[in-house]
């Protein structure tokens, strides 16, 4: 029986089934302030009248903060601007949502290294950042870094997530619903506390995760013309 069945215990299920309903309730909670924000914005209204820079400037401040905090779902904010306005606040959305994101793995680095072991350890990512030492973030050694993963108590699926985390980042930042476990600013900070990439790595999983929905409103417009 692998480390990681071993500590299954009714303890561990409980801080999980715990963690799960705040994960939740904090989610629900997001999920209100954008939408009371994305109201307060009135989107469709500025749309309407005329969008000034100015005006432009302070609704992607927001947009960013929205979606560097966990839990909320920003994004919404983002895809509004998009739907309302087309391509041309294509460009302006997609660096918004990439200095969002770099901006919750910043704070996430910033952390210190001993409140982030122990949060680590806590959550679970002991064994990931592990896992990443010990892979040597070397992408070739698909055989070494199987070994090392079982020997360090990490299921197949982990260690196949650590081993093409940039993938893995762009899947979860894509998939609908992550709210429910930190929205794309959560996952930002988690990977930045649990020093999972270099930034340079980040930054190019990130680019190209969210550029699909601002290629397709350009490819959309440059088709309708």
């Amino acid at each position: 029986m692998s480390r990681l069945t071993e500590t299954l215990t009714a303890g561990n299920v409980k801080i999980a089934l715990l963690a799960g309903a705040v994960c939740f309730a904090l989610a629900v909670g997001g999920q209100g302030l954008a939408g009371h924000v994305a109201s307060a914005l009135d989107i469709p209204g500025l749309a309407r009248d005329g969008l000034a820079l100015p005006i432009l400037l302070a609704i992607l401040l927001v947009y960013v903060a929205l979606l560097a905090c966990p839990f909320v779902p920003g994004a919404e904010v983002g895809l509004m601007l998009l739907v309302f306005f087309g391509a041309d606040l294509a460009g302006p959305v997609y660096l918004a949502t990439v200095a969002a994101l770099c901006l919750s793995f910043f704070v996430g680095r910033q952390i210190p290294d001993s409140t982030a072991a122990a949060v680590r350890r806590r959550v679970g990512l002991a064994h990931a950042a592990e896992a990443l030492v010990a892979y040597g973030g070397d992408p070739q050694a698909s055989g070494s870094r199987s070994r090392v993963g079982w020997r360090i108590g990490l299921s197949h699926w982990v260690a196949r997530a650590m081993a093409f985390r940039g993938l893995t980042l762009a899947v979860l930042i894509n998939t609908p619903g992550n709210v429910v476990f930190g929205g794309g600013g959560g996952i930002a900070l988690t990977v930045g506390l649990g020093r999972l990439m270099p930034f340079r790595q980040f930054v190019v999983s990130v680019a190209l995760a969210v550029a699909p929905v601002p290629l397709f409103f350009i490819l959309m417009d440059s088709i309708s013309r």
